[in-house]
């Protein structure tokens, strides 16, 4: 197998920038493949030198401001239970390096969960946030 180094993300719920993520997520020339099987939790099949400071990094330009994590997995000290898609999507040899170019396939934008939706669930919680704490200052 190509030599990788693989990583695993939590974000806080973000209020906005989930495109953003997204984004650097499908297309930065650091990383090779990217996939979600839970909410706000991402892998990324990185370049083999790269750091988890340096996913970090990409990940503080995309949501500045938004609480997150990156952590490196080392492959056999992983353990949980996953659909077998991604199962095989982490055994999976990464697909080449990405040049200037780079345009994401159609499965690889389909392994990351609808931007539309999470983008409508952020916005129904800063609502829901605003209501509360209309009723907190006793104008409900």
């Amino acid at each position: 197998m190509t030599a990788i180094t693989a990583f695993q993300i939590s974000v806080q719920p973000p209020r906005a920038g989930i495109r953003r993520l997204h984004n650097a997520l499908l297309t930065h020339p650091r990383i090779r493949d990217c996939a979600s099987e839970l909410v706000y939790s991402y892998w990324v099949k990185g370049a083999a030198d790269m750091t988890a400071g340096e996913l970090a990094e990409i990940v503080l330009a995309a949501l500045p401001g938004v609480h997150f994590i990156v952590v490196q997995l080392h492959h056999g000290k992983i353990a949980g239970s996953l659909p077998d898609a991604a199962l095989a999507w982490l055994e999976a040899e990464p697909p080449p390096p990405r040049g200037p170019d780079y345009e994401p396939a159609a499965d690889a934008i389909t392994r990351l969960p609808m931007v539309a939706g999470l983008e409508y669930a952020a916005a129904w919680r800063c609502r829901q946030e605003r209501m509360i704490e209309t009723r907190a200052e006793g104008h409900a």
